[in-house]
């Protein structure tokens, strides 16, 4: 009986050596190399998600409410203590990439790419009205030619280069 007893336990030793060594059997990638998530959350130290990085990464949040982006995103969220997004970098599934910095209230500075439209850097005030821009189209009569802007509070161009014809 011993002796079965014995055997059995060896079988099953080699079965679970047999099973760890496949599991962790040579791919080619040294351990640690890889490591595949959707998301990766980063908090502080009361718990408050800080960064995102994530495919897709969640809609921001303003001061205190969820907004919805236009399209789904990819990229990573940098959010202050309170949760609310003050940064980013995404690729959006509409094609879009944007680089983009916010105060507690609205986008503040964004740099961006728009499928079929240009890219361009946009610098807005405290209440969200653009102040600076910076935009390359892609098409039109202007396609390829830059043009900087500065606006006034009502929105009036009040400096720009070229200027309008």
């Amino acid at each position: 009986m011993k002796k079965s007893i014995h055997i059995k336990s060896l079988v099953l030793g080699a079965l679970l050596v047999a099973v760890v060594f496949l599991i962790t059997a040579p791919t080619g990638e040294k351990p640690g190399d890889i490591l595949r998530v959707r998301q990766l959350i980063i908090v502080d130290e009361k718990g408050a998600e800080r960064i995102v990085i994530g495919a897709p990464v969640p809609d921001p949040q303003v001061m205190g409410k969820r907004l919805h982006r236009r399209s789904p995103a990819t990229g990573i969220q940098i959010n202050d203590a309170s949760g609310n997004e003050r940064g980013g970098i995404g690729m959006l599934d509409d094609g879009s990439f944007v680089v983009g910095m916010d105060d507690e209230r609205n986008e503040r500075v964004d740099l961006f790419f728009l499928p079929g439209n240009g890219a361009g850097l946009g610098v807005k005030d405290e209440k969200g009205r653009n102040r600076i821009s910076l935009f390359t189209p892609l098409t039109g009569t202007q396609a390829g030619t830059p043009k900087l802007e500065m606006f006034d509070e009502s929105g009036k161009a009040i400096f720009a280069v070229p200027t309008p014809k």
